[in-house]
């Protein structure tokens, strides 16, 4: 009688277990996922970009129109000057592709459920995320689009635009 309840035990008891294991390194990885997302953006290379792109943005008076026309300008420009691979000077396209990773990363793992909600809308406000709206988006929507002869742009780009939407 009694191996038949504990034969009947084991497993519940063995299910509720690996419930609790696989809640617990859900949690987990979602902590780590923060973690790396935060040091990443804490990171003097990023601060450097955002705020090269946030001058950038303020030289073109805060025109979408114009900062897509001088961002294609100083691509062509950057391209020339820059032939080498070796070369480690950070360009506004390298600026830009920093940052724009950086998001499109940072939505992916929001939208795969990677990051707690309550504490995502806690350290990223519609402020922090106003980058994508304002020079982001614009710039790999139109900008890029001229660039690469109207080549479809990743849908990554979406997905950060859909971030900002949402929050």
């Amino acid at each position: 009688m009694l191996s038949i309840i504990l034969n009947l035990i084991l497993p519940i008891i063995a299910i509720i277990i690996s419930i609790f294991a696989f809640t617990i390194s859900l949690k987990t990885l979602k902590l780590q996922t923060l973690s790396d997302l935060l040091k990443e953006y804490r990171s003097p290379q990023m601060g450097a970009s955002i705020q090269y792109l946030w001058d950038y943005f303020s030289k073109c008076n805060s025109d979408e129109l114009k900062l897509i026309d001088n961002y294609i300008k100083q691509y062509y420009k950057d391209i020339k000057i820059n032939t080498d691979p070796n070369n480690t000077k950070f360009t506004l396209h390298k600026h830009r592709r920093i940052v724009s990773h950086y998001y499109e990363t940072l939505a992916a793992y929001y939208f795969n459920n990677l990051l707690f909600k309550s504490t995502f809308n806690k350290l990223w406000t519609k402020e922090t995320l106003e980058i994508i709206n304002n020079i982001l988006y614009p710039i790999e929507t139109k900008a890029l689009t001229q660039i690469t002869k109207n080549k479809v742009i990743s849908n990554k780009v979406d997905l950060m635009y859909n971030l900002y939407k949402k929050i």
